[in-house]
């Protein structure tokens, strides 16, 4: 099972928002786990600071390489920001991500 190191550092807006950041990180494994079949190892997450954003660290096992398309939810979701692992995509990989970002969207009530 392929497994993925994510390093996600927060933005202005999750800097803004960091009190509220456990809440966000218990839906985002929800989310994970629900729409895109991704594993989190929650006693695994690591959390440092780098000036004032906080740079959180995450092994995720992805049995169907869904791991692109969770990156860009928490990357559109603009609370953390983690580079892309993979650059360069399908029209069919492109619209499999994309349909599994607005299912995981719609079954957080558009959030």
């Amino acid at each position: 099972m392929p497994r993925h190191t994510l390093v996600l550092t927060e933005t202005a807006k999750g800097i803004g928002d960091h009190a509220n950041h456990l809440g966000r990180r218990d839906r985002a494994v929800r989310r994970a786990k629900r729409d895109f079949n991704i594993t989190v190892d929650v006693p695994g997450i690591t959390e440092s600071k780098v000036g004032s954003a906080s740079v959180f660290t995450l092994q995720v096992d992805d049995p169907d390489g869904n791991v692109d398309a969770l990156v860009r939810l928490f990357n559109d979701l603009g609370f953390v920001h983690s580079p892309p692992l993979t650059l360069q995509f399908s029209e069919q990989e492109e619209k499999r991500m994309k349909d599994l970002i607005a299912k995981s969207r719609t079954n957080e009530g558009g959030k």
